[in-house]
């Protein structure tokens, strides 16, 4: 398609594909907060598949600590479910991974780590014991699993990614700000997205489930927006004031808001295209009991945002 090569869409690459494994492995409990849960990217598909596919010395550091984490952040409002994806953009290459494990998250500085907001965050974290097991567990895991990543993970998303491209093309044209994201893939996020400054990393659960590429572009679609949407929301309660507006404050408010804003955007823009039977099929699957519908006053901005590839 003509517009494909505009699409900005690569490997996340090993360094992030290991803090997503390790955050794949933390069964968040159904009676978590609901923000625990929405920060979740457990998958017992991909848990099998690691166990069956990767070599031990890359999936025993992860288990033996998953447990710990899992009930740690569990017992929190949410927060530090959240900190943790901090790590999925910590570092961009397997040397500065290696290169930053034997120094505590306070001892780094800007130039040891690919992300200053990262950094800050894992630096200010309530329960930096729970920041320190992850690292600790990702960097036993991360020689074993970075060998194995080119000869068994690399090829699984490379293969995925044509498809994918295209997809994004299609998308577009309904959603131009697709074509100003930077799409990086990541396997063990399986069907999740996160959305960070600067990256949208996008998962793709290739060989251990079958999810098509419509569905995963829809997944994009949703992560640019929930991006969008937090920055209206942002800007929207800087302007009016959080106390006028009768908003909740925290994360937790703006997450409630931002995703209820994100998925009505999305409705909108792909409605009568030949993704919106993805999209609605994704957004039966959430659970929307803690969304807040009361910032759908900025829908309009979110999509007229969305609708310009200058975000």
């Amino acid at each position: 398609m003509r517009a494909a090569p505009e699409v900005d869409c690569e490997l996340a690459g090993p360094a992030a594909d290991v803090a997503a494994h390790l955050l794949a492995h933390l069964a968040i409990p159904g009676e978590a907060s609901v923000l625990a849960r929405a920060a979740s990217t457990f998958d017992p598909a991909y848990v099998a598949w690691a166990r069956a596919t990767l070599p031990p010395e890359a999936v025993d550091p992860i288990v033996r600590d998953a447990a710990l984490l899992a009930s740690s952040v569990a017992r929190d409002a949410g927060s530090r479910a959240h900190v943790l994806q901090w790590l999925l953009v910590l570092h961009d290459g397997a040397d500065s991974l290696r290169r930053a494990a034997s120094h505590p998250i306070e001892g780094l500085s800007s130039g040891d780590v690919a992300s200053a907001h990262a950094l800050a965050a894992l630096t200010g974290a309530a329960d930096r014991a729970e920041v320190e097991i992850a690292r600790c567990a990702i960097a036993l895991a991360a020689p074993a699993y970075v060998e194995a990543w080119p000869k068994i993970v690399a090829p699984i998303l490379a293969a995925a990614r044509a498809p994918l491209v295209e997809a994004l093309a299609a998308v577009s044209r309904a959603v131009p700000a697709v074509l100003g994201a930077p799409v990086r893939l990541c396997q063990p996020l399986g069907v999740h997205g996160r959305a960070f400054p600067g990256r949208l990393l996008i998962g793709v659960p290739a060989g251990f489930r079958d999810v098509s590429p419509v569905e995963v572009a829809v997944r994009v679609v949703h992560e640019v927006a929930a991006q969008t949407a937090g920055e209206v929301v942002d800007r929207r309660v800087r302007i009016a004031g959080a106390v006028g507006e009768g908003l909740r404050e925290g994360m937790t408010a703006r997450w409630a808001l931002a995703e209820h804003l994100a998925l009505e955007a999305t409705a909108a823009l792909l409605a009568g295209t030949a993704f919106a039977t993805a999209h609605d099929a994704f957004s039966a699957r959430l659970d929307r009991s803690a969304l807040d519908p009361r910032g759908l006053s900025w829908l309009e901005e979110v999509v007229d945002r969305m609708a310009s590839r200058e975000r």
